[in-house]
């Protein structure tokens, strides 16, 4: 036996615009945090797990960094408060994903480079006491 539909009501139209209604809202919310969060003070570059060096994220004109691979080469973008790898050789980075992800600028925010066992991480001015992460007593 089939059962024929029920015809919509009006309480059906009011629920669906409620909930149509709160994810807007939940999506303005998290943008409008997003566009809060301040940006990162600098980026620790490691290479092999062993620590490489420190880039200043200040704003200023344009500048590049080259970090030393175990394959080759890689260059580093520093402009207007963020951080990208600029595109390598494929005989450097096969498939160029760490190039790929563009320009991060968040504290937390990383790039990583598994062919070259490359990490670079975004680290604020300070840490915020309140952003637990991990295992506390």
């Amino acid at each position: 036996m089939i059962m024929p539909f029920k015809k919509i009501k009006t309480g059906d139209y009011v629920v669906a615009a409620g909930v149509l209604l709160l994810v807007g809202a939940l999506l303005l919310i998290n943008r409008y945090m997003m566009v809060l969060q301040p940006a990162g003070g600098h980026a620790s570059v490691e290479v092999e797990n062993e620590f490489v060096t420190d880039v200043s994220l200040q704003e200023g004109a344009p500048r590049y960094t080259p970090i030393s691979l175990p394959r080759g080469e890689a260059l580093l973008e520093v402009e207007e408060g963020k951080i990208r790898v600029l595109p390598m050789p494929r005989e450097i980075c096969p498939l160029n994903i760490c190039s790929s992800v563009g320009w991060i600028d968040k504290p937390g925010q990383a790039i990583i480079c598994l062919p070259n066992r490359m990490i670079i991480t975004v680290s604020g001015e300070e840490e915020d006491p309140l952003d637990l992460d991990g295992v506390t007593n």
